[in-house]
């Protein structure tokens, strides 16, 4: 089979969210293109046997268990034995209309200048509606529209929202993600590349995000905004960010 997508799901102690979250990703229309990469960060809950029960039946699911660590060493993990030509984080507790993956590695394909490819969201308070997801009943949560991409835009807001995608051969380029971060890494990381490529905006939602209150960013919201800020001191620097003059070239693994 040949992988198109790579899907990084980190779990720590998800395991209410996890199997859902699984079958979501396997609901996919390019699910046939899909591997699915489940790094278990030192959960003390019984993710290894959901993941276990899934690998029977299906396998493109890799699984990975390690000590507690932070998410971007996670990630970082995954990315190391990932081998799709595009990368997406699915985060335990959101959901992915089926055709998310499609849509946005259609856009990567289309626009070879782009490294990473986001859409429009939605937003639920509700962990019902992410246990018990259904995609047709988006009419009660709310629509988030993530601003057209610019690199000034980017340096004002994490506009990549919750459920992007990457171009894998980025890490061979711009590195990996800098796990001294605790809720930020990835910001840091998309700043890093986008001083040399634009982002591509896709402007149809493609799934619901969980305001959840006690995940990373949201349980700790002094530390985010600490990174946040120290982050954009970092780049701010008047470069502008990439224009639509090149395509992406980094060599893949």
């Amino acid at each position: 089979m040949s992988i198109k997508v790579s899907a990084l799901v980190s779990t720590f102690n998800s395991e209410k969210f996890l199997s859902g979250r699984l079958q979501n990703l396997l609901d996919q229309t390019l699910s046939d293109s899909l591997e699915i990469i489940v790094i278990n960060s030192g959960s003390a809950q019984g993710e290894r046997e959901i993941v276990s029960e899934f690998q029977r039946r299906f396998d493109n699911i890799h699984y990975i268990e390690t000590e507690r660590e932070c998410l971007y060493q996670s990630w970082n993990r995954g990315l190391s034995v990932a081998t799709g030509e595009y990368i997406s984080n699915a985060n335990t507790d959101d959901r992915l209309f089926s055709n998310a993956y499609e849509v946005l590695a259609g856009a990567l394909d289309r626009n070879q200048h782009a490294a990473v490819a986001y859409a429009n969201e939605y937003f639920t308070e509700l962990e019902s509606d992410i246990i018990q997801f259904d995609q047709t009943v988006y009419s009660q949560w709310k629509l988030v529209e993530l601003p057209a991409y610019s690199h000034k835009e980017l340096l004002l807001n994490c506009l990549c929202g919750a459920q992007p995608m990457w171009r894998r051969c980025l890490h061979n380029s711009h590195g990996m993600f800098d796990s001294s971060f605790v809720a930020a890494g990835d910001y840091e990381f998309w700043l890093r590349v986008a001083e040399d490529f634009p982002f591509e905006h896709v402007s149809e939602p493609l799934g619901v995000v969980f305001e959840n209150p006690h995940g990373i960013v949201n349980s700790d919201l002094p530390l985010t905004m600490e990174e946040y800020k120290r982050i954009r001191l970092k780049y701010f620097d008047g470069r502008g960010g990439a224009s639509l003059t090149k395509p992406v070239e980094c060599q893949a693994k």
